[in-house]
């Protein structure tokens, strides 16, 4: 055998035995390992901390888990798990635990605003998976997590801890800078929630944390972040309601000057937020009449509490009467008629026919030369026209977009000027038309047939000369009797005409009734008419207005007048009610009391838009509550201008409710007043409708109610110490919580017998987290009333002798003193209150105070009242006022002022007889205060029945102004509603 063969036979032995070896040992093997050798399944990788795209800080922790299954679902095993921070030289490994949590860290100080964190695990067959977060780095702050939770006085800091932090350090300032190592405050090894309290309301707070890192590790720090602490009540706005409008203030604060409005519109929903403001106050404007609207007010930035709501109800009055011009009518000189929604507007150029519910959509135009007056009956489809030389002209307008004539009556040169239209009662058509033809005759014509009108008859105007001023007897109006017996006709010399319809053609008339004015005899002419019941009211130019008693139209007699005034020219005049609104050429539009036509007396006048040469207001119109006038502004500029009339005018008794003790205090929120009622305590009213108030809620109180003012949804009622007649010698302010005005909640009280002064409680005021009391012959007292469970004395200041009332005015208390004067309070640190000065009167006593917007309203008794122009009570010397007084022929008073309330230029007085009869006569009157030093009286009425004890000098305890009702609150027990509205 060769060598070389039996080496080859060796090789394949010892192979062939190897195998066998292997395959013997193969059969040694665990299953368990042989399954995970055959695995192909690859580890799952879960990351819990942080979450994909967190803000972290400069330090990142990153946390979870991992775990590896074989084919079969047995355990399989990890044998390397990395990070990365791909793009960077951040990596690294960590190693899992039994259960497969893991855990690492790294520096993130030297990465971009965002980056990505990925990690990767193999299992010991190769098989891996990666898992991935996106992070973010913000470059101002490495402490992002770092947040505030605000509340009244108080900030909570909150972060999420810092990997590697040994401890926190906690800088912040009160002012709004910045803080830092060595401004403002710091705060040491502080811990998360970490809570700072006796902070002060409406501030601006800057935080800034930073984490002190163990060794190694970088130190971390958190961006400058702001909070505005603040109670519900630091900005519950005061609300101010007028027509269609409604006027919020709140407190400004330290912290911002920017805010934004939350409103709610009735009485249910939520707050909406409405619009941002610069400053802390708003005019909120093109509201619904007679709708409650809520507004609640927080800053724009930096808090989240939302103030208590104030509420107003648009159903009071404009501040002074609203004047638009009416662009829409285009014709000069316009004579303006209402019908089925319909406005007809005649003057120069024809007639426009008008919607006014589609902002005065023009439907169609008569064209004509110039239409001196249309008629427009109700019951007729017709209008019916004077168009000057273009004579008497009937329309049809049962389609307003397609109006066409139907009718005419032009004789030989007239010049048609006024139309009085008679329907007959059996057929009720127009059926006889009276027309003016200027200074010639009036016309009878029957238009029983619209298309061909038929003279009847012709009544002469009198001795004419058209042209010629000295007998030129131009018909300026005409206007018929109700039974159509009698024709009144305003002319240019024989003043007003009085002509019987069913005497002959050509008969004179039955009565002429001349105004003239007896200083020279000087005739007036009259330019316009109104009748209404027995009274035939006349505009006299410059002799005024002129109310003739037409009850016997043969005998006719003048009653009154408003009388000569110089340069001052009545052409036009409309009535309505007890009120005569007439068209002043010079002073505009004016509203004349007409309840007594022997003395007509004038209550308003409103000025129309002047230009350089002004011509003034010529003639005047009502529809829903305004006047339309017809005013030339300057050369060039004339037009329809329309006045809302809703502003006070007369005052009326709508109803009274007999309470079950005298009330003395009231306030309002939205469609409720708060009554503090004497001994029965807290009621509430649903004022919504002022003839029919109802009682809908009620709270008892432990002494005798006084006064109460709301805040947001707290009624703070103060009482005086004597119960059942008993005087205790100290009083009390209970809260209540009235959110719902059916069930009054009492949530505490704060007892002014406990402080550091003692006596009965006058007077309340509140602003903000604030209130302000006054407290009998010793002073004032502030409570912190933020939360209004728990209130607190906070501040004393003892005043001169006893302090009745207070009102605020900016950062200062107006305190009238019974000993005789008002005091001056400045309150803008309530911590420290100091007084500024005092006011004298000469009076040497103030019985009553308050406040209407920048007025105040001093009632002194027997010598009067006292209004003065407080806009800057503590930096004004010279004050200015007027003194009211009411006296006797002998120059002796004969009444005694005991309150006043106001809103806006509008105040009332409240006063009594000082005779000594059973029967003592309370007075109310209202006046427009626009100038404070010329008050001008708009109403007086008298108070009958008042029986108070005869110690008693006043009518009424107190007497207020909502809306356009006047609330009085009678010593007699009764709480008296009075209307206001025109």
């Amino acid at each position: 055998m060769r060598r070389s063969h039996i080496n080859n036979v060796i090789i394949i032995t010892a192979i062939a035995l190897g195998i066998m070896l292997a395959s013997c040992s193969a059969l040694l093997l665990d299953q368990t390992v042989l399954a995970q050798a055959k695995d192909t399944v690859a580890p799952v990788v879960a990351i819990i901390s942080p979450v994909d795209g967190y803000a972290c800080a400069n330090i990142v922790q990153v946390q979870g888990t991992v775990n590896d299954l074989t084919n079969d679902g047995s355990e399989g095993r990890i044998t390397q798990l990395a990070f990365e921070v791909p793009g960077s030289l951040i990596s690294g490994s960590a190693i899992p635990d039994a259960a497969g949590n893991f855990i690492f860290q790294f520096k993130a100080d030297s990465l971009g605003t965002s980056f990505l964190v990925k990690v990767n695990a193999e299992d010991w067959n190769g098989n891996s998976t990666t898992a991935g977060i996106s992070l973010i780095r913000d470059a101002k702050s490495s402490i992002p997590s770092f947040i505030t939770e605000i509340s009244s006085k108080k900030v909570v800091l909150t972060w999420e801890d810092v990997p590697e932090t040994d401890s926190y350090v906690i800088y912040y300032t009160s002012d709004g800078s910045l803080p830092s190592d060595s401004v403002g405050q710091t705060v040491l090894d502080a811990t998360s929630p970490y809570t700072l309290d006796s902070l002060k309301n409406g501030s601006l707070y800057t935080f800034r944390l930073k984490s002190i890192a163990r060794a190694g590790f970088v130190d971390s720090q958190s961006d400058y972040i702001q909070a505005v602490p603040l109670s519900t009540q630091t900005l519950i706005p005061v609300t101010v309601s007028g027509r269609g409008e409604i006027s919020i203030t709140w407190n400004s604060i330290p912290a911002t000057n920017e805010f934004e409005i939350h409103r709610r519109i009735g009485e249910l929903g939520g707050f909406n937020f409405y619009r941002k403001v610069t400053g802390t106050e708003y005019i909120d404007t093109g509201l619904v009449d007679g709708e409650s609207y809520y507004y609640r007010i927080r800053p724009v930035e930096h808090s989240t509490i939302l103030s208590g709501s104030a509420a107003g109800v648009t159903d009071g009055f404009a501040r002074g009467a609203n004047i638009e011009k009416l662009d829409a009518i285009k014709l000069s000189y316009a004579d303006l008629v209402w019908r089925d929604e319909i406005l007809y507007a005649a003057g120069y150029g024809g007639v426009q026919i008008l919607l006014p519910e589609l902002d005065y959509y023009e439907l169609s135009r008569i064209s004509a030369t110039f239409i001196r007056k249309v008629v427009a009956p109700p019951e007729s489809d017709d209008i019916y026209l004077a168009a000057g030389s273009d004579g008497f002209l009937i329309y049809n307008t049962q389609l307003p977009s397609n109006p066409y004539l139907r009718g005419t009556y032009k004789p030989e040169g007239i010049d048609a000027r006024a139309i009085a239209i008679w329907t007959d009662p059996v057929t009720g058509l127009p059926s006889l038309a009276y027309v003016a033809d200027y200074c010639r005759n009036i016309y009878c014509l029957d238009i029983s047939n619209p298309a061909s009108p038929i003279p009847i008859k012709t009544f002469p105007i009198g001795t004419t000369d058209r042209g010629n001023a000295a007998t030129d007897n131009s018909a300026y109006d005409l206007i018929l009797s109700p039974d159509g017996q009698y024709l009144f006709v305003g002319n240019r010399t024989d003043g007003v005409q009085i002509i019987r319809t069913s005497d002959l053609d050509g008969s004179s008339p039955v009565k002429v009734v001349q105004v003239i004015l007896s200083s020279n005899g000087q005739v007036f002419p009259i330019y316009g008419l109104d009748l209404q019941g027995n009274y035939l009211y006349a505009s006299a130019g410059g002799c005024g207005l002129v109310v003739i008693d037409v009850t016997v139209p043969v005998g006719a007699v003048e009653l009154g007048r408003t009388g000569y005034t110089s340069n001052s020219y009545i052409e036009d005049i409309v009535v309505k009610g007890s009120n005569a609104y007439a068209a002043n050429r010079a002073d505009g539009v004016q509203i004349i009391d007409v309840a007594d036509p022997a003395t007509p007396r004038l209550r308003q006048t409103i000025a129309m838009p002047i230009g350089y040469a002004s011509t003034g207001t010529y003639s005047i119109f009502l529809n829903k509550g305004a006047a339309y006038a017809w005013h030339v502004r300057d050369n060039g500029d004339s037009g329809v201008y329309t006045v809302d009339l809703n502003i006070p005018v007369d005052i009326r008794l709508a109803c009274e409710l007999i309470m079950p003790a005298a009330p003395r205090g009231i306030s309002f929120a939205g469609p409720y007043a708060y009554v503090a009622a004497g001994y029965s305590g807290l009621r509430i009213l649903d004022i919504t409708d002022p003839a029919n108030v109802t009682e809908v809620g009620s709270a008892a109180t432990a002494l005798e109610a006084g006064k109460v003012v709301l805040a947001g949804s707290y009624a703070f009622v103060t009482e005086r110490g004597t119960t059942s007649g008993q005087d205790f010698g100290w009083g009390n302010v209970e809260i209540f919580d009235v959110s719902d005005p059916a069930t009054p909640v009492r949530v505490s009280s704060f007892d002014s017998g406990s402080s550091t002064l003692s006596g009965n409680v006058n007077d309340i005021a509140i602003s903000g987290d604030y209130a302000y009391i006054l407290v009998t012959y010793s002073g004032l007292e502030v409570y912190d009333i933020s939360d209004p469970a728990n209130p607190a004395l906070i501040e004393t200041s003892v005043l001169p002798f006893s302090s009745e009332r207070i009102s605020l005015r900016d950062r200062c208390a107006i305190i009238s003193d019974w000993g005789g004067g008002l005091l001056i309070v400045d309150i803008g640190d309530p911590y420290n209150v100091a007084l500024v000065k005092s006011i004298a009167e000469s009076s040497g006593r103030v019985d009553d105070f308050t406040m209407s917007g920048s007025l105040g309203l001093s009632s002194l008794g027997f010598f009067g009242f006292h209004l003065r122009d407080m806009t800057n009570p503590s930096t004004t010397i010279n004050y200015p006022e007027k003194l009211l007084e009411f006296l006797d022929d002998a120059g002796n008073a004969n009444e005694y002022q005991d309150t006043a309330g106001g809103l806006g230029q509008y105040i009332v007085i409240s006063s009594k007889d000082l005779n000594t009869g059973i029967d003592v006569v309370g007075h109310l009157r209202i006046y427009d205060v626009a100038n404070p030093v010329l008050p001008r009286l708009v109403d007086h009425i008298e108070m009958d029945g008042f029986i108070p004890p005869e110690y008693m000098s006043e009518a009424n305890y107190c007497v207020a102004i909502a809306g356009s009702v006047i609330y009085a609150l009678g010593t007699d027990g009764k709480l008296r509603i009075y209307d206001m509205r025109p």
